[in-house]
C-alpha cells in the first residue's frame, strides 16, 4: 500500500511542472504562432497537391506515368539520390503495409482538415454569431488542437498507422545507411586527414578572432568545419555516381515505356521491342543527355523546379543528415 504522502508528492510535482510550463509560455508564444500559421496555411495545399497527384496518376496510362518517372530519374536523379534510395528501400521493406497506414492517416486527418475549413468559414461569415475568437498564439494552437482532437474519430488507428510508418522508415533508414556507407566512410576518413593541418592553420586565426573566455571551443569548431567540408566532398562524389546510375536507369525506363505506348496506340508500326535494340540505344542517348545536364547544373535543380520541388528537397536533406549523423 503506498504511503499517504505519495499523492501529495505527485500533486506538488504536477504543480511545479505546470508552473514551469506557464513561466515559459511567453517565450514560446512566437514559436507556437509560427507553427499554427505554417500548419494552417500549408495543410490545405499539401492535401490538394497530394489529391491532384493521385488523380493524375490514375488518369494517365501506366506507360506514360512510368515514362515520366524515368525522365525525372534521368534529369533529376542526382539531386534526390538519397530519397530515391530510401523509396526503393521502403518499397522492399514493407510498402504494402505502408500504403495501408498512409490511407488510414489520410482518412483520419481529413476530418481535421474539414473542421479547420469549417472553422475558418465560420470566422469569415460576418452574419454568423460565433464564440470569442482566440487571440494569443497559445490559444489559437489550443483551439486548433481541440478541433483536430474532436474531429479524429479513431485515435488508436491514427497512432497505429503513424507507428507503422515510423517502423518502416527505421528499417529503410538502415538499408540506406548500408547503401551510402562508402560515402560516409570517405567523409569520416577525409575529416580525420584534415584534422591536424586544419588545427595548425585555423587555430591561430580563431584565437585572434574569438575572445579568450571562449577559446576552449576552438578545437570543436575546427573539427566541425573539417567534418562539414569532408562530408560535403564525399556526398558530391556519391551524388555524381548516383546521378550516372539513375540517368542510365531512367533513360531505359523512359524509352521502353514511351515506345511501348506509341507502338500500342499505332504511332509506331512494325516495332518489336523484344527483337529490337532501338529502345536501348535511345535510352543510352537520353541517359547521356540527362547526366550531362545534371553535370552542367551541378546536380541541383533549376527554376522553376527548385521552387516546385522544395518540399522534396527538404526531405532529401533530412535523409542525408539522418544517415550521416
Amino acid at each position: 500500500m503506498p504511503p499517504p504522502s505519495e499523492p501529495r508528492h505527485h500533486s506538488k510535482a504536477t504543480e511545479r511542472l505546470a508552473h514551469m510550463v506557464k513561466s515559459q509560455e511567453q517565450r514560446i508564444q512566437p514559436a507556437l504562432k509560427l507553427v499554427a500559421q505554417v500548419v494552417d496555411a500549408s495543410g490545405p495545399y499539401v492535401t490538394k497537391v497530394a489529391d491532384a497527384a493521385i488523380k493524375l496518376q490514375h488518369s494517365l496510362p501506366t506507360e506514360i506515368a512510368l515514362a515520366l518517372l524515368g525522365l525525372g530519374l534521368c534529369f533529376f536523379g542526382g539531386a534526390f539520390c538519397a530519397s530515391i534510395a530510401a523509396a526503393e528501400a521502403f518499397y522492399l521493406t514493407g510498402w504494402h503495409l505502408a500504403a495501408v497506414h498512409v490511407k488510414a492517416i489520410r482518412e483520419e486527418l481529413s476530418g481535421a482538415s474539414d473542421a479547420s475549413s469549417a472553422d475558418h468559414k465560420k470566422d469569415d461569415d460576418a452574419g454568423t454569431p460565433s464564440k470569442k475568437k482566440p487571440t494569443t498564439p497559445s490559444e489559437q494552437l489550443q483551439h486548433k488542437l481541440r478541433s483536430a482532437a474532436m474531429s479524429i474519430k479513431n485515435p488508436e488507428r491514427l497512432a497505429s498507422a503513424l507507428g507503422g510508418l515510423y517502423a518502416g522508415w527505421i528499417a529503410a533508414q538502415g538499408t540506406v545507411r548500408l547503401h551510402f556507407a562508402r560515402a560516409i566512410t570517405i567523409g569520416v576518413s577525409l575529416a580525420n586527414m584534415l584534422d591536424r593541418p586544419a588545427m595548425a592553420t585555423l587555430s591561430p586565426l580563431l584565437e585572434e578572432l574569438i575572445p579568450t573566455e571562449y577559446s576552449h571551443w576552438i578545437p570543436t569548431i575546427v573539427r566541425g568545419i573539417c567534418k562539414a567540408i569532408a562530408f560535403s566532398l564525399a556526398w558530391q562524389l556519391q551524388v555524381a555516381i548516383s546521378a550516372a546510375q539513375s540517368a542510365v536507369r531512367g533513360g531505359q525506363i523512359f524509352t521502353h515505356n514511351a515506345l511501348s505506348w506509341a507502338s500500342a496506340n499505332g504511332y509506331l508500326k512494325d516495332l518489336d521491342l523484344a527483337d529490337s535494340h532501338r529502345d536501348e540505344a535511345l535510352g543510352y542517348f537520353v541517359a547521356a543527355l540527362g547526366f550531362c545536364t545534371q553535370l552542367v547544373l551541378g546536380f541541383s535543380l533549376f527554376f522553376p523546379f527548385n521552387v516546385v520541388m522544395l518540399p522534396f528537397s527538404l526531405i532529401e536533406w533530412y535523409i542525408r543528415w539522418s544517415i550521416s549523423a
